[in-house]
């Protein structure tokens, strides 16, 4: 914007109307400035789109090339906040590719049920999230408490509720504590019934919704 002392003329601030460049992002927050678009439009029509892809979270990967391998875990956590374990595991597997080695057995069952875990976070987070921008209130309540048992057990094994920063080349931070097996079954068999719950009132709302329409019509 011009400052105001300055006199400018009214046409200077026209904008180009046909075609007409607009600039679309950096996307937030799903992408977290990924991406970035320049629209060449006329009227409502896209004529043209320059999409630009940029560097993830502010430069994440460029920061990446100052470190060793190891060193970059911290930061692939913060690629997905809801399922950052994942993130862990893909990372060390793409190294370990890249060096021809693999992992012990144990490491491998390890990463893969911590893993799962974690995916299941993910989904609690983006349903639960999903049913409360549709009007749903109380299940997310549900799908959230879910979600925080399983942080519970991601907490007891890495020491940390979010981000973990627990794989490493080769293996995991740390072996499995005496309990990892038992506190993921009873967990696990808790999500599924905060699930089902969630379900339940998800159904239960809609059929009042439907009657409730029916009956005003």
């Amino acid at each position: 914007m011009e400052p105001l002392d300055i006199d400018v003329e009214h046409v200077d601030l026209d904008l180009a109307e046909n075609p007409m460049l607009l600039n679309v992002g950096p996307a937030h927050p799903a992408m977290h400035g990924t991406v970035r678009m320049v629209l060449e439009l006329s009227g409502e029509t896209i004529l043209r789109a320059d999409v630009q892809i940029g560097y993830l979270h502010r430069g994440f990967e460029k920061m990446c090339e100052r470190g060793t391998w190891s060193q970059v875990f911290p930061y692939i956590d913060r690629c997905n906040y809801c399922s950052p374990m994942l993130n862990n595991v893909g990372f060390a597997l793409a190294c370990e590719k890249l060096l021809g080695v693999e992992a012990p057995v144990r490491a491998q069952w390890y990463r893969m049920i911590l893993g799962e875990l974690s995916r299941m976070t993910d989904h609690l987070t983006c349903n639960g999230a999903m049913s409360m921008e549709l009007g749903a209130f109380t299940p997310y309540l549900w799908l959230m408490r879910a979600r925080d048992m399983i942080y519970d057990i991601m907490e007891e094994e890495t020491g940390a509720r979010l981000t973990y920063s627990f794989g490493r080349v080769g293996g995991m931070a740390a072996p499995p504590t005496p309990g990892f097996a038992e506190n993921s079954r009873v967990v696990v068999q808790q999500v599924l019934n905060a699930v089902d719950e969630a379900e339940r009132l998800l159904l239960t709302n809609r059929i009042f919704r439907i009657g409730r329409r029916a009956s005003v019509a």
